[in-house]
């Protein structure tokens, strides 16, 4: 598995916990962008990966 493949499933697996956890708005709708936040943390999460598993 690469260390790209690695931060996908991380970054994906932090998503998913994020939005089960979010509480809705007042509203009483979720507000949450899912591509913006992977966006933001990706590169974030790759970055550590690959400080933990050099190739």
């Amino acid at each position: 598995m690469s260390n790209e493949q690695r931060a996908h499933d991380l970054t994906m697996f932090y998503i998913k916990m994020y939005y089960d956890f979010q509480k809705p708005s007042e509203n009483g709708r979720f507000e949450f962008d899912a591509i913006n936040k992977y966006v933001e943390l990706y590169p974030q999460v790759l970055k550590q990966i690959n400080i933990a598993f050099p190739n």
